[in-house]
């Protein structure tokens, strides 16, 4: 300890060329005294000292007066332990720190391999491009204005048919009408598209329509009425048939909870929309939050995908309650037991899909609203069939108040999303 390098453990090294007393009594006078008088004695009372150090992390004056009673530099053995527990205390927190580092830096560099695979997965999918369509939707846009645009017609793994098109300069044309040309040069309705700009170059990609449409709807009741409610709900269009709902719980209640929450949602957006996937914006948020200052608290993570193209319903859980699709009078609960995002340095998610169909009612909400309050109440369960999405978010989560007699003890969050046949 006291005078050894980093590394050594015990008071001697493995050669046994250093003593306990040169190590403890070095400074002492009396040093060369204790060695020739009683050196066993004092070298046994010196290990015990030693044990008593590494079992509570300091000696006590008492200690040292029953191993030692003869001992005339009492003060100072006591300071020599004192600074050799201090030590060893210093290492092992450098120790600790170098190793969650490490930890955080190997789980920043797989997030990235995550991320290149999603990049890579993504132009993967597209199983077919028309070279014939690309010539006549190029055709087009020239006849629009965007002469010398670049445009590919393909067709990805759902049979799912997109343009995408990169045009210099500034657009100017009149997208609705594009699109609807666009359409029937293709032989299917086109969605409006997305559009990007980079620099001088505008980015537009249309998508076939889905047969489904999502109207999604929430409520939000804050704990005992404070003006802070610690859950944010937030949803995403990237187009008609992509859409998601995002619901983080901060810990606690209040503007601490608020921000921790709003925080990790804010995250979530921007990952998504940047074209992640669930999974990597989760590992991504996850690593974000594992090197968050001491007052901050951890949140809970909730995203719901839908893809209405594949009638599919993507189900990510950190942390989170559980979720329901009413269908006919019956519940699908959807639940999971992974850990909220930041406790862990690496914590995988629950990932769950389901099919949807027309009619289906999705329900994401907060650990506010009780489980028992879907699951065992078949009135409930009628009444939000029928209901529209801002009926149903609203109805439960009323319900949900009242049964805390009016007085929140926890904040609530209702998600309700209502699955119906597109309209023409």
């Amino acid at each position: 300890m006291l005078g050894v390098p980093a590394k050594r453990s015990g008071w001697a090294c493995e050669c046994g060329e250093l003593l306990p007393s040169d190590l403890v009594c070095s400074k002492c006078d009396c040093l060369e005294l204790c060695r020739k008088s009683k050196s066993y004695d004092y070298l046994r009372s010196l290990s015990a000292l030693e044990e008593i150090s590494k079992s509570y992390g300091f000696i006590s004056r008492e200690d040292i007066d029953a191993f030692l009673p003869s001992c005339t530099k009492k003060p100072v053995i006591e300071a020599a332990f004192m600074k050799a527990a201090d030590e060893l205390s210093f290492e092992k927190a450098n120790d600790l720190a170098v190793t969650k580092m490490r930890e955080l830096l190997c789980e920043q560099l797989l997030s990235m391999e995550e991320l290149l695979n999603d990049m890579s997965s993504r132009v993967c999918r597209i199983k077919e491009v028309d070279e014939l369509m690309c010539e006549r939707a190029k055709e087009l846009f020239d006849i629009s204005g965007c002469k010398g645009a670049r445009v590919c017609v393909y067709t990805n793994e759902n049979h799912r048919r997109f343009v995408e098109a990169f045009v210099n300069g500034g657009f100017k044309s009149d997208l609705v009408r594009l699109t609807v040309k666009l359409s029937d040069i293709i032989g299917c309705d086109m969605e409006l598209p997305s559009v990007n700009v980079i620099g001088k170059v505008t980015r537009l990609v249309f998508t076939e329509k889905p047969e489904l449409e999502a109207n999604i709807s929430t409520f939000q009741a804050s704990c005992r009425g404070g003006e802070y409610c610690g859950d944010t709900v937030d949803t995403v269009t990237l187009n008609e048939s992509e859409r998601y709902v995002i619901l983080s719980d901060g810990m606690g209640t209040g503007e601490r909870a608020r921000l921790d929450s709003m925080f990790t949602v804010s995250l979530v957006r921007r990952l998504i929309t940047s074209g992640m996937s669930m999974s990597c914006t989760e590992r991504l948020i996850n690593s974000a939050l594992s090197v968050k200052s001491r007052d901050e608290s951890f949140s809970t993570l909730d995203i719901l995908k839908l893809d209405l193209f594949s009638h599919t319903a993507s189900f990510l859980k950190a942390g989170a309650a559980s979720s329901y699709i009413i269908r006919e009078g019956s519940v699908i609960k959807i639940t999971g037991k992974a850990l909220p995002a930041g406790i862990l340095t690496r914590a995988d998610p629950d990932m769950i899909q389901q099919r949807i169909s027309s009619g289906d009612l999705i329900i994401v909400t907060s650990d506010g609203v009780e489980e028992e309050l879907i699951m065992k109440n078949d009135g409930l369960i009628d009444k939000l069939s029928s209901s529209s999405s801002e009926s149903a978010a609203r109805l439960l989560g009323e319900l949900a108040v009242s049964e805390c007699g009016g007085n929140v003890c926890d904040d609530i969050t209702v998600a309700a999303v209502r699955i119906d046949s597109c309209t023409v």
